[in-house]
């Protein structure tokens, strides 16, 4: 004989099971992203105080280049470089025909506008300009990024 308690339950069960996956697929989850930016590192987020002597402008070097690409600043303003790309950089002053070196000599190379190393994925260098003039400014590692700054009294 036909057992209905039987029949009724596996149907409970059945039933059960498709809501739970019902409700399981029909929630939200984040969206899936293809970025590849690092997270910013504790030393790119601290108190801008904790840096050396803080900054006034932020540069954000990308995989895409600097953003901003042109920035400008008040001379004794120091602007910090941030390397938010997934390749290490090192930033250097360029001199070209009409724009100089940033005067003053630096330790590495012809301008003191230079880091000096690599700077790493979440590290950033920061650079404090004392002299009037526009600045060309580039990427030592992947030269197609380039940038210039403007610093004005």
């Amino acid at each position: 004989m036909f057992d209905f308690k039987k029949l009724l339950f596996a149907l409970l069960v059945l039933l059960g099971g498709a809501v739970v996956v019902y409700v399981w697929l029909s929630m939200e989850r984040p969206a899936q992203t293809t970025d590849t930016t690092p997270p910013a590192s504790e030393t790119v987020t601290e108190n801008p105080a904790k840096s050396q002597g803080g900054f006034e402008l932020l540069v954000s070097v990308t995989d895409n280049g600097f953003e901003p690409s042109e920035p400008s600043v008040r001379s004794a303003d120091t602007i910090r470089f941030t390397n938010n790309s997934s390749e290490d950089v090192w930033i250097e002053g360029v001199v070209s025909s009409g724009n100089p070196a940033y005067p003053e000599e630096g330790e590495c190379g012809v301008s003191a506008f230079d880091s000096c190393k690599n700077i790493k994925p979440g590290e950033f260098w920061e650079f404090k300009f004392k002299d009037v003039g526009t600045w060309l400014f580039r990427n030592k590692l992947d030269t197609t990024q380039v940038g210039v700054v403007y610093v004005r009294e």
